[in-house]
């Protein structure tokens, strides 16, 4: 029982310290690329630090896997250097058993995982797409300069004669189509963004003038609501929706497997041979989780673009580590029957 607690206590405090670590060169790195977004104009300088906030999570998700892995390797490599696994070997704490333990520590890291991946992470997301959204719209509608053509969001040229706080004064707008053609023009007595919606900009006294094969057709409105409609991205992930949010939720699931398989995969790699030190199997096991990882992202974007079935997906790369990770545990086996 004593020794239990010192492994999980040496397994924990491992697992946070490479955590802490990584994540803060993590929101180091990605925050200067936030601040050189809102350098170059493209997003809101205020947005940075609560976009930041909001992809914590998304960050350690990734990271419990790594750091549980790597925690495994540096714990295990030491006993095995200083001879303490001998010890809890020849008192009965035999490899099953510390594999069974290392599971249930597994298992419940998976549990944390899959809470960020499956719930709160998606919900952060659409909020952080939301805020960027919202601000990138209010700032494209407050850099529009009376007396010029401006082009709005890529879905129209709007032209205004005079702008009064936050409302444009005696507008013209021709919607654009996605060949960026214009086939109508609209002309108002005023503009301002819809308070309510992300994507609305609202017309007050005008008309609609539209081309209908070789006739001109004239519509009066007091008032008209412009939806900016879907944006590029938006309609690329329409184009297959199914695979999207199937590869979506295969990577929510994917993230928890990859702590159990970890186990199986980190256990075998952090035995170590007599004198050998205890760093030397860190880098081999850096490898296989990295390759593990990027087989992972490859797929998914393979599954995003329809190369691939949907099924089995993601969980092709799990079954072929989970069939290295057996493989590296039976020759493990084999090793210390011989000895």
């Amino acid at each position: 029982m004593i020794l239990t607690r010192y492994l999980i206590k040496d397994i924990f405090s491992h697992t946070a310290s490479v955590s802490l670590v990584f994540l803060f060169i993590i929101i180091s790195s990605r925050s200067i690329q936030y601040l050189e977004q809102a350098a170059r104009g493209e997003i809101n300088p205020e947005m940075v630090f609560w976009i930041m906030i909001f992809r914590i999570p998304e960050f350690i998700e990734l990271l419990i896997p790594f750091s549980f892995f790597l925690s495994i390797i540096l714990v295990m490599g030491r006993l095995y250097a200083q001879s303490e696994m001998t010890v809890m070997e020849q008192i009965g704490l035999s490899f099953s058993r510390i594999l069974s333990l290392l599971l249930s520590i597994g298992i419940f890291f998976a549990i944390i995982t899959s809470i960020l991946s499956l719930w709160l992470t998606p919900i952060l997301n659409q909020e952080v797409d939301k805020l960027l959204l919202e601000k990138t719209l209010e700032d494209n509608f407050k850099s529009i300069q009376p007396g010029k053509f401006h082009r709005f969001e890529n879905k129209a040229i709007i032209y205004a004669k005079e702008k009064k706080d936050q409302s444009l004064q005696e507008v013209f707008i021709k919607p654009l189509d996605l060949n960026n053609e214009a086939k109508s023009f609209i002309s108002a007595e005023s503009l301002n963004l819809k308070e309510d919606s992300l994507n609305s900009l609202v017309l007050n006294q005008g008309v609609i003038f539209e081309k209908n094969k070789e006739n001109l057709q004239k519509t009066s409105f007091n008032k008209l609501i412009f939806n900016l409609g879907e944006t590029k991205s938006d309609r690329q992930s329409s184009l297959d929706t199914e695979s999207l949010s199937i590869s979506k939720l295969q990577w929510g699931i994917s993230i928890p497997l990859l702590c159990i398989i970890s186990v199986l995969l980190a256990t075998p790699i952090s035995q170590l041979r007599p004198r050998q030190g205890r760093y030397v199997k860190v880098v081999p096991g850096i490898i296989i989780f990295a390759s593990y990882m990027g087989l992972l992202i490859l797929f998914r974007g393979w599954m995003e673009q329809s190369y691939i079935n949907i099924f089995p997906g993601l969980f092709t790369v799990h079954f072929l580590f989970f069939i290295l990770s057996v493989f590296l545990i039976l020759r493990t086996r084999r090793f210390k029957l011989n000895l």
